[in-house]
């Protein structure tokens, strides 16, 4: 292996290990907001997905189709409403519309609800 090789094989490596400690950190600095989501589909979920690659802030923790539920990481530092709010306006720009906060839900009730829909459909 040449110098110059070598030198940019370390220099890969070195950034790789950085963004996996940012990924990381950023990761545990999410607050996960659960919204219903009533017109969701497996087209718009794929174009939310699309949609939010220019949104560093928000990411999809987990989504539940059958069950009309989606939770999402929101790195914004902001209250839940105010980032709900501001998740809406990317959701309502891939034609999801009927779409609310769910305060009342956590990891639990959110698989609760999609193991229901699942034994159900």
């Amino acid at each position: 292996m040449k110098k110059g090789s070598t030198i940019y094989a370390i220099v890969a490596v070195a950034m790789f290990f950085i963004s996996s400690v940012c990924n990381a950190q950023s990761a545990q600095n999410a607050s996960v907001i659960y919204l219903q989501a009533d017109d969701i589909t497996v087209e718009k979920y794929q174009a939310l997905q699309n949609a939010l690659k220019s949104h560093s802030e928000f990411t999809v923790k987990e989504v539940c189709i059958p069950a009309h539920v989606i939770a999402i990481n929101q790195l914004t530092g902001n209250p839940d409403e105010q980032a709900f709010a501001q998740f809406k306006s990317i959701a309502a720009t891939v034609n999801i519309l009927n779409i609310s906060l769910r305060t009342d839900y956590n990891d639990e009730k959110f698989l609760q609800k999609c193991k229901s829909a699942r034994s159900v459909n």
